[in-house]
């Protein structure tokens, strides 16, 4: 039986209710009650707002939890999507930080810990952003969204642990006055939890305290369909009755007293992931023997592999495998073994051809070629010039698996190689169909661009394997 490990978090958004203030210290006092840990991602305006209204006492109270980040503004226009549609990856990347990094300062310096997570606002989804957080050191992309995701559970995806598109194991207790909310909601969980106790996983719910005090959120009543409402016309929504807002308060206090009383559950934050799902590629070198097995591998199909309980992305097989073959081209042997690095996958597509044959020693040149461009730049290259021919990842990776395992088998180089065809997988795992519906987007609001980019991001994915089950 494996342990089931569940994310507690909120979205920490509306700064223009004051009731949702009191909101966020009554969920965080629950959890205390209970002595849990919750993960609280934070808008950068919400928490200066919280500063500026006085309520020392609501952030003092964050103190025990963890505190995430959900951008500077959420909603106001243009948002994340919006701004970095028609941007590409190191320009989209530099604009999401020009416009998010004082957000990210002023929780640094208002809660005084490390910030360790980050999601999207609504739907407002974009790959840009995991070059951004990962130079800022934020290790895990928590929120839930269609996007990208791979079976139900934790993964990983540009370098982030991420926990996005949970679906069927994102859950939690309604709040409508309903007297079989509660024991629904309970059924629901059990569900989850008889699935994941088999081998071990997660679940995750999540909330926004302003659901406990308003009717309506509150950027559906001023930003709803791309527009703008200047700040002297913002409107708060509609309030829930006090007595309404301690119902619901009640009902998820007991949901989490239920939850936590399972046997073998354990409550968890999002730094707490990194401790569960660590990424044990990077704790040893990779051996001759063990690369010509990958190289096997990605001969027939491109996707992640996973080696003595050690999973590995395309991207990083990519380098193992150049690696390797570029000793070839300085004149060494095989190298007795390879340290991993993890570049991001290929910021835009080339057209290529992908026939023919090339001289070894050519594909080998390139293969130190590619090596160096990738330490260089820290992504898959859009494509690699071999003589005439001009060739896309997928296909140089598996010509360049061919060529590892002939050498493997043979112990000698050949004189040529045919330039093989790729059968790259993983983009599946990245749609954009349904996804751009968040009722703050513009009408008929589209960005075919970021999810192109995220498809060749792929690369990167892997899943997250548990340690501790």
């Amino acid at each position: 039986m494996g342990k089931v490990y569940v994310l507690f978090w909120f979205d920490v958004e509306d700064y223009i209710t004051p009731q949702s203030d009191d909101a966020l210290k009554k969920l965080a006092e629950i959890f205390d009650e209970q002595g849990e840990r919750a993960t609280f991602k934070f808008v950068g305006e919400k928490a200066r707002v919280l500063e500026a209204r006085g309520r020392t006492d609501v952030l003092k109270k964050m103190a025990a939890h963890e505190i995430g980040y959900h951008t500077d503004n959420h909603s106001q226009h243009p948002t994340v999507s919006e701004y970095l549609e028609e941007l590409g990856w190191d320009e989209g990347a530099a604009e999401f930080e020009r416009r998010e990094r004082q957000g990210m300062n002023d929780l640094e310096r208002l809660f005084g810990k490390r910030i360790y997570c980050y999601g999207q606002p609504g739907g407002a989804w974009a790959p840009q952003a995991y070059q951004a957080i990962q130079k800022w050191g934020v290790p895990v992309y928590l929120d839930e969204a269609r996007h990208v995701g791979l079976n139900e559970q934790p993964f990983w995806y540009c370098g982030a642990l991420n926990v996005l598109n949970m679906r069927s194991n994102c859950t939690r207790v309604s709040l409508e006055p309903n007297d079989n909310a509660l024991p629904e909601a309970k059924a629901s969980f059990d569900q989850i939890y008889e699935r994941l106790k088999i081998g071990g996983g997660t679940a995750s719910i999540y909330y926004h305290p302003c659901e406990f005090v308003a009717t309506r959120f509150w950027d559906g009543v001023n930003f709803n369909k791309g527009q703008n409402t200047p700040k002297e016309k913002w409107r708060i929504p509609d309030l829930k009755p006090q007595d309404e807002s301690e119902r619901e308060y009640k009902v998820f206090s007991d949901y989490l007293a239920y939850i936590k009383s399972l046997p073998d559950v354990e409550i968890i934050t999002a730094s707490q992931l990194m401790e569960i799902y660590p990424d044990r590629a990077f704790d040893r070198e990779y051996t001759p023997d063990q690369i010509a097995d990958l190289a096997r591998a990605m001969r027939e199909e491109i996707t992640y592999q996973i080696m003595d309980g050690v999973a590995l992305s395309p991207a990083e097989i990519f380098f193992l495998i150049v690696s390797s073959l570029a000793a070839y081209s300085e004149g060494e042997e095989a190298l007795d073994s390879i340290s991993l690095y993890s570049p991001f996958g290929p910021v835009e597509r080339a057209l290529e051809s992908a026939n023919g044959a090339a001289a070894s020693a050519d594909f080998l040149r390139a293969c130190a070629m590619v090596r160096d461009v990738v330490g260089k730049t820290g992504h898959l290259p859009s494509s690699v010039h071999i003589g005439n021919e001009k060739i896309a990842p997928a296909n140089f990776l598996a010509t360049a698996s061919d060529i590892l395992v002939k050498i493997a088998d043979s112990k000698e180089i050949p004189g040529e190689v045919e330039l093989r065809e790729g059968n790259f997988t993983l983009e599946k795992y990245v749609t954009g169909e349904g996804v751009w519906g968040w009722t703050i987007f513009p009408e008929n609001f589209n960005a075919p661009g970021l999810i192109d980019l995220g498809k060749l991001q792929t690369w990167t994915l892997k899943p997250a394997i548990l340690l501790r089950k």
